[in-house]
């Protein structure tokens, strides 16, 4: 039980120093300045990895992406060059574009998300 409350608790503070542990009717507030729980520096840094991990992927696979609607496009126009038709792969392209700039995005607000995570109130 102590390990699920830590679990969905992690990184909360109490809001004021006069603080008393809800469902203990005989405790005393906690003293001006002392913090109920501050954030680990590990676990933050596990966090930021996990979520720049998933950033990356995302752009591996959009780059895949784009990359394979960009050559499949050149091989099929070079096959129909005598004057037939082909296929632009114009929506693998955007998709790919696409992941590749939420992976940007992911990546630079990795940092931000792993704190955040770490420090809700709940």
């Amino acid at each position: 039980m102590l390990v699920s409350w830590q679990a969905k608790n992690i990184g909360w503070q109490p809001p004021t120093a006069d603080w008393i542990p809800p469902g203990v009717p005989d405790a005393r507030p906690a003293p001006a300045g002392w913090q109920f729980w501050v954030p680990n520096p590990i676990l933050l840094a596990a966090a930021t990895k996990t979520l720049t991990k998933k950033a990356l992927v995302t752009m591996g696979v959009g780059a895949a992406m784009f990359l394979f609607g960009i050559i499949a496009t050149i091989v099929d126009e070079s096959m129909a060059s005598s004057g037939g038709r082909f296929f632009v792969f114009t929506g693998l392209i955007l998709v790919g574009l696409l992941r590749i700039i939420m992976g940007i995005v992911r990546l630079v607000r990795a940092p931000l998300m792993a704190k955040r995570s770490l420090s809700t109130f709940r």
